[in-house]
C-alpha cells in the first residue's frame, strides 16, 4: 500500500504566463530548468508580491522552491538591468545564516548565471583577498553556459576536483572592491 500525508502543492502560473505578463524577463525561460512549466502556487504569490515591491515573507515546506521564490525574481531584475546597460553595482545581497548554505547556493548561481553576463560573487570569510589566489579553472569571457556544464562535466568525469568559474563570477575581495567590477548578485553570511 501507499499512503501520503501531504497533498502536492497548488500550482501557479506558467512560466510563459510569467514572461508575457513582464513579471519574468524573456530570457528566464532558459534559464529556468525545462522540465518546470508552471512555478507553485507560493511561488506565483511571492513573485507577484516581489515585483510589486511589496515586503514578503515566504514560510513553507522543505522542497518547496523557497529560494525560487526570491532568486527568480532578482535574477529577472538583474537581466533587466543588464539590458539597459546600467553601471555595474550590487543590486541584490542574499544573506545566509552559515557558509555551508552560501557555497551551495554559489554552486547554484553559477549554473543559472553562466553565459548571461549578470555578476555575482560570494564574500565570506574564505573569499581570497586577491585574484591570484583563486584556485580552478576560469572560463573565458563570453563563454555560455554550455560552456560551463561541458567544462564541468569534464571534470567530475575526470574526477578531478577543481572549481569551474563561469566569467559572470567575481571570486576575489580585490575585484569585487575594484570600481565596475563589483557584483550585481552578492552572497554572504550573517557576519
Amino acid at each position: 500500500p501507499y499512503i501520503s500525508l501531504s497533498r502536492p502543492f497548488r500550482s501557479g502560473a506558467a512560466i510563459e504566463d510569467l514572461i508575457n505578463q513582464g513579471l519574468f524577463h524573456p530570457h528566464m525561460r532558459q534559464r529556468i530548468p525545462a522540465e518546470i512549466a508552471h512555478v507553485y502556487g507560493h511561488q506565483d504569490d511571492a513573485i507577484r508580491a516581489i515585483r510589486a515591491g511589496r515586503t514578503t515573507l515566504i514560510s513553507t515546506g522543505t522542497g518547496s522552491g523557497k529560494t525560487e521564490c526570491f532568486l527568480y525574481p532578482i535574477v529577472s531584475k538583474c537581466l533587466e538591468l543588464r539590458d539597459e546597460g546600467e553601471p555595474a553595482g550590487i543590486s541584490a545581497v542574499i544573506v545566509y545564516p552559515m557558509n555551508a548554505l552560501a557555497e551551495d547556493q554559489l554552486g547554484r548561481l553559477r549554473g543559472l548565471l553562466a553565459g548571461t553576463g549578470i555578476s555575482f560573487g560570494m564574500y565570506v570569510g574564505k573569499t581570497p583577498d586577491r585574484e591570484s589566489e583563486v584556485a580552478g579553472i576560469r572560463l573565458p569571457a563570453g563563454a555560455s553556459k554550455a560552456d560551463y556544464e561541458a567544462k564541468l562535466a569534464e571534470v567530475r568525469r575526470e574526477k578531478r576536483s577543481e572549481t569551474i568559474y563561469p566569467p559572470e563570477e567575481v571570486c576575489s575581495r580585490e575585484k569585487m572592491r575594484t570600481p565596475g567590477c563589483q557584483p550585481r548578485i552578492l552572497l554572504t553570511n550573517v557576519k
